[in-house]
C-alpha cells in the first residue's frame, strides 16, 4: 500500500472547495478548469486500471502543478495537487504530492496545515526522500508562528543528520534570522558563515551578517559584508533585490560618516524596479545638496514626486526643495516650498478606533486557528476518519457542514485582513503625523529665513 491509500477520496472535496473559495477572492475572473466541475467522490481511473495508467494520468496533474508553483499560483498548484490526492490514491510519487501540497499551505501562510503534511512524510523515515525538506518546512513554519526555539529544534535535526543535502543552507540561513530575532548575534555570524558560496541563500545570509555586525557596532565590518553582497552576480530577482538593500544600507551608512561621494556611488546604482526604489531617489538628493550641488538634488527630488506623488514622506522632499531654492537665492520658490509643509493640516487618527479594531483582530486570530484547526483536522492524512464508504453514504451532510465552514473560515479571513490593514493605515497616519509635526517646525524656520533673506536684498 502507498502512503497516499490512507488519504480517502474526501480529501479533495474539503481542500478543493476551499482553494477554490480562496482564489476566487483573489482573483474573480479565474476561469475554472473543467475537472472543478466533477463531483466530489467520482473518479476519472477505473479500479482495474493498471499502476502505470493511473500514473501516467496523475503525472500530467503534477507537471501543471509544478509549473504553477514555478510561477507562484500557490492556490491554483494547490488545486491540482488535490485532485491527485482525490482521484489517484494510489499514486506512487504520493509523497511528492503531499510535500508540495505542504508547501503551497506555507507559502499561503496556512502554517498549521502545512505542518500535518510535514509531519506525516516523517512518520517513515526510512520510506521517503523527504526528511531533510520536511524538517526544513517545519523549521520554517515555527519561525513564522514565532516559535524560536522549535524553529531551531528542527535546524539542529538537520545540521546532525542531512548537513549535506540541498535543504542545509536554507536550513542555516532561517536558523541566522532565529537568532538575530533572539538577539544571539555571535550564534548568527557563527551559523551564516557555514552557508556555501554556491547557495542562492548566501548573499541573503551575507547581508544578515552585516546586519548583526551593526547591532554590534561594527559599521566598517558591516560596510565590508554589503560590499560583498553588492559584488555577487545578480542572477535572480529575489538575489537583485538583496542587492540593491544592500546598496541602500551602505549609502546611508556613508551618509552617516559624511563620505556623500561614496554614497551617492551606490545609491545611483539601484534599479528603478527596486520596491523602496523612492528612498534612494531621496537619499540622492540629500547627498547632492551635501555636496552643494543644488540643481541635480532638485532635478532628483522632481523625479521623486512624478513617479510617487502620494509618497509617504513628501514633506521632506519639500523641505529640501526649499533648501536648495533657499540656497540658488530664489526666495519666493523657498517660500512656496516650506509654505506646503506649514499650511499641510495634520490630521489626527482615532485612538478608540485603533483600540476596537485591535481587540477584534485578537478575537478574529483565536476564532480563524480554532476553525482552521477544525479543517484540517478533517483531512484524513492518517485513514482515522472513517472509510471512503462511509464518507459516501454521509456525503451530503459532510459535504454541507464542511462547505460552510469553509465560508466562515474565508468571511473571518476577509474581516481579518481588513481590520489589520484598517489598523496598520491608522499607524502609520499617526507617524506621519508626527513626522509632519517636525517638518513643519524646520519649515517655519526655512521661510523666516528665506523671508529674511529675501527683505535684505531688496534693500
Amino acid at each position: 500500500m502507498t502512503n497516499l491509500e490512507s488519504w480517502t477520496i474526501q480529501v479533495g472535496s474539503v481542500m478543493l472547495a476551499f482553494m477554490l473559495a480562496l482564489g476566487l477572492s483573489v482573483r474573480a475572473n479565474a476561469a475554472p478548469r473543467s475537472y472543478h466541475r466533477l463531483t466530489p467522490h467520482q473518479s476519472w481511473v477505473d479500479d482495474k486500471d493498471p499502476q502505470e495508467e493511473i500514473d501516467k494520468r496523475a503525472r500530467k496533474f503534477f507537471k501543471t502543478a509544478k509549473k504553477k508553483l514555478d510561477d507562484r499560483q500557490y492556490w491554483r498548484a494547490a488545486v491540482d495537487l488535490i485532485v491527485i490526492l482525490d482521484f489517484f490514491p494510489t499514486y506512487s510519487q504520493g509523497d511528492d504530492v503531499v510535500y508540495w501540497l505542504g508547501n503551497c499551505l506555507y507559502e499561503m501562510e496556512m502554517y498549521d496545515g502545512a505542518d500535518r503534511l510535514y509531519r506525516h512524510l516523517l512518520k517513515d523515515v526510512g520510506r521517503t526522500k523527504w526528511v531533510a525538506s520536511a524538517l526544513l518546512g517545519l523549521q520554517k513554519s515555527a519561525y513564522q508562528k514565532q516559535q524560536y526555539d522549535q524553529s531551531l529544534k528542527f535546524y539542529k535535526a538537520i545540521e546532525a543528520h542531512y548537513a549535506q543535502t540541498a535543504s542545509t543552507d536554507e536550513s542555516r540561513y532561517y536558523a541566522g534570522q532565529t537568532y538575530f530575532s533572539q538577539g544571539s548575534f555571535d550564534r548568527v555570524l557563527n551559523v551564516n558563515s557555514r552557508i556555501r558560496k554556491k547557495s542562492d541563500f548566501y548573499a541573503f545570509g551575507l547581508y544578515t551578517v552585516g546586519l548583526t555586525h551593526l547591532k554590534k557596532g561594527g559599521v566598517r565590518q558591516a560596510i565590508r559584508n554589503f560590499l560583498d553582497v553588492i559584488e555577487l552576480s545578480p542572477k535572480t530577482p529575489e538575489r537583485q533585490d538583496i542587492i540593491d538593500s544592500a546598496r541602500l544600507t551602505v549609502s546611508y551608512l556613508f551618509f552617516e560618516l559624511s563620505e556623500y561621494e561614496r554614497s551617492l556611488k551606490y545609491v545611483s546604482q539601484i534599479g528603478t524596479e527596486f520596491p523602496d526604489y523612492s528612498e534612494a531617489l531621496l537619499l540622492r538628493a540629500w547627498n547632492s545638496v551635501k555636496m552643494e550641488d543644488y540643481q541635480t538634488a532638485l532635478s532628483v527630488l522632481k523625479a521623486l514626486a512624478d513617479a510617487y506623488p502620494r509618497y509617504y514622506n513628501m514633506e521632506e522632499a519639500h523641505f529640501l526643495r526649499g533648501q536648495c531654492f533657499l540656497k540658488l537665492g530664489y526666495y519666493d520658490f523657498a517660500i512656496t516650498e516650506y509654505g506646503f509643509i506649514i499650511d499641510t493640516e495634520v490630521t489626527l487618527g482615532s485612538e478608540s478606533g485603533s483600540s476596537a479594531d485591535e481587540t477584534r483582530i485578537e478575537q478574529l486570530n483565536v476564532e480563524l486557528g480554532e476553525q482552521e484547526a477544525v479543517l484540517m483536522k478533517s483531512i484524513p492524512i492518517d485513514g482515522t476518519n472513517g472509510s471512503a464508504s462511509l464518507i459516501a453514504d454521509n456525503q451530503a451532510s459532510i459535504q454541507s457542514a464542511r462547505e460552510s465552514l469553509i465560508r466562515r473560515i474565508l468571511f473571518k479571513r476577509q474581516e481579518f485582513n481588513r481590520l489589520t490593514e484598517r489598523v496598520e493605515h491608522l499607524k502609520k497616519r499617526f507617524d506621519k503625523n508626527e513626522m509632519r509635526k517636525r517638518w513643519r517646525t524646520y519649515a517655519e524656520y526655512g521661510r523666516a529665513r528665506a523671508l529674511f533673506l529675501k527683505g535684505t536684498e531688496s534693500k
